[in-house]
């Protein structure tokens, strides 16, 4: 287990509405995004929340309030041994002609991964050359006429054969050695979906791996989010006046990640779980990843507590079936590193 972090691959398994509040065009509830890219993302806190909110429903107080802090109320009193970063944007689902939809992501997603930790990015991908080669601003060129117009840019699909893929309504060419992405694809989706039931899906990600030049990535996660209208049914059984409101959605499928680090202060961290460790609940010290004299680290204790198999719930509406997601720890230091 490694000292400085994890990376946390979030991966929606039904539509995530992570709000911003009011909108002010056409949808009423959109999605909370970066201001300089307008890449959909997922804030800290709301991560954090829901690792202790769960962590404490199903393990105690205490271990919750040791790992993630105090509850909101009182969380100026606590703030727990573990830090998380945002959930940034991976890799994004388009619907495309070859095979259903395809996972696009750009050269910046992948860069912000490599910075967070070096080791998840497989070497061939990070490569300088190909990654300047993706994000270059003058390498697009248009065909066709009118409102069908189509656009043909540098991108690189993994297990392909045809140059051509259609993306919505946006023909591509692929450019790239199909070596390298494959290579590529590959590596990244052991670290993404690392249990042995998530091998059909793995190998899915490893065919529809697509890597855009970044205007164009940023075009579809702006147009092709999912859009759905809510109505308040009234009395008798009629339609509310003034009710219709439109949410935004990341699509299922789309993935993100995230980074889990211990408190800075590694000493007077290993000196609170060592003064807990023998309050700890009879389930957790009696684990055999926890079993040992030594009480373990927060990172450790942390990947114990949250079973890899298991969905967890983000953003808004819970109580219609949105928000599921499954996460996945990668410790670099135990592969990809």
């Amino acid at each position: 287990m490694s000292d400085q972090g994890m990376i946390l691959f979030i991966k929606a398994v039904t539509p995530v509405h992570n709000g911003s509040g009011t909108g002010l065009g056409h949808v009423d509830r959109p999605i909370i995004r970066e201001r300089k890219t307008e890449f959909p993302f997922i804030q800290a806190a709301t991560i954090k929340g829901n690792f202790r909110h769960w962590c404490a429903a199903n393990h105690g107080d205490a271990v919750a309030r040791l790992l993630f802090g105090a509850s909101t109320e009182d969380s100026d009193k606590s703030s727990g041994l573990l830090e998380f970063t945002d959930g940034y944007l991976l890799a994004f689902p388009v619907r495309s002609l070859n095979g259903l939809f395809a996972w696009t992501t750009s050269a910046l997603p992948l860069y912000r991964l490599r910075r967070l930790w070096p080791g998840a990015v497989p070497a061939d991908l990070a490569d300088d050359g190909l990654m300047s080669d993706v994000g270059s601003a003058n390498c697009r060129s248009s065909a066709g006429k009118g409102e069908n117009e189509t656009y043909t840019s540098p991108l690189y699909f993994g297990a392909v054969n045809d140059r051509r893929i259609f993306l919505e309504d946006m023909a591509f060419t692929d450019t790239a050695t199909g070596d390298v992405t494959r290579k590529a694809s590959a590596e990244l989706a052991k670290r993404i979906f690392p249990n042995r039931d998530e091998s059909w899906i793995k190998g899915e990600y490893e065919k529809k791996f697509v890597l855009l030049r970044e205007d164009d990535f940023r075009r579809f996660v702006k147009r092709s989010t999912q859009i759905e209208a809510n109505i308040r049914i009234g009395e008798y059984g009629v339609t509310a006046t003034g009710s219709l409101r439109y949410s935004e959605f990341l699509p299922a499928e789309t993935i993100l990640f995230a980074r889990v680090t211990p408190e800075r202060n590694a000493a007077s961290a290993q000196k609170k779980i060592n003064e807990w460790w023998p309050s700890a609940p009879d389930h957790l010290k009696t684990r055999e990843d926890l079993a040992g004299d030594a009480a373990p680290s927060a990172l450790k204790l942390f990947k114990a507590v949250f079973a890899e198999d298991r969905l967890d719930q983000l953003g808004g509406d819970e109580t219609k079936g949105k928000g599921l997601v499954s996460i996945a720890f990668h410790d670099p230091a135990v592969g990809g590193a």
